[in-house]
C-alpha cells in the first residue's frame, strides 16, 4: 500500500463486516459439511468484532497494555513501514498504530478465547508478529500462524514464545 485508506462511512464499514461474517460462515459451514461430515467434532467456531471489546477500552488502557511492550525500533524496521515513511504521502498515526490494535487485538483473543493461531495474507505478516509480540510479553504459550502468499504456496510457521 503507497497510500492511506479513506474513513469509510460508519454504514460501509457494518456493511463490509455483514458480508465477511457471511462469507467466514460459509466457508465454515463448507469446511464441515466436506471434513466433518463423518460426525467427528469440529471444535469451537467463533466470529467476532472486535469493535465489541475495542470501543470499550479507553486509549490510557490501550497505551498501558500495549505501549510499553511494543517496541518502536522493531515496528519502523518492517519493510511496509519504511516504504510508508519514505513515500511521498508519508504516514499517518492512525496507520502506524494499526499493528497495535492488530496485536491488542490477538492478545484479547488469546486470553478470553484461548487463541493460538493467526492466518493472514502476506501483508499482513508484520501486524501477526506483532500479536505474537504481544502475547509473549505476557506469558510462554505455543502458538502458531500460517501467511499466504497470493499467487504463491502457503508457508506455515510455528514457534514457542
Amino acid at each position: 500500500r503507497t497510500k492511506e485508506r479513506e474513513p469509510l462511512p460508519e454504514e460501509r464499514v457494518r456493511q463490509n463486516g455483514r458480508g465477511l461474517r457471511e462469507g467466514l460462515q460459509r466457508l465454515f459451514d463448507h469446511h464441515r459439511q466436506l471434513f466433518w461430515a463423518d460426525g467427528a467434532r469440529l471444535g469451537k467456531f467463533s466470529l467476532l468484532d472486535n469493535a465489541d471489546w475495542l470501543e470499550r477500552e479507553p486509549v490510557v488502557g490501550f497505551l498501558g497494555a500495549v505501549g510499553g511492550h511494543l517496541r518502536m525500533g522493531t515496528l519502523l524496521s518492517r519493510e511496509s513501514c519504511k516504504a510508508r515513511l519514505s513515500s511521498p504521502g508519508g504516514m499517518g498515526l492512525a496507520e502506524f498504530l494499526y499493528p497495535a490494535l492488530q496485536a491488542y487485538d490477538f492478545l484479547h483473543l488469546h486470553r478470553h478465547y484461548g487463541c493460538r493461531v493467526q492466518l493472514g495474507g502476506a501483508d499482513q505478516m508484520g501486524n501477526i508478529m506483532s500479536g505474537y509480540d504481544l502475547v509473549s510479553k505476557y506469558e510462554i504459550v505455543e502458538l502458531a500462524f500460517q501467511v499466504y502468499m497470493l499467487g504463491r504456496k502457503w508457508q506455515d510457521r510455528k514457534t514457542r514464545i
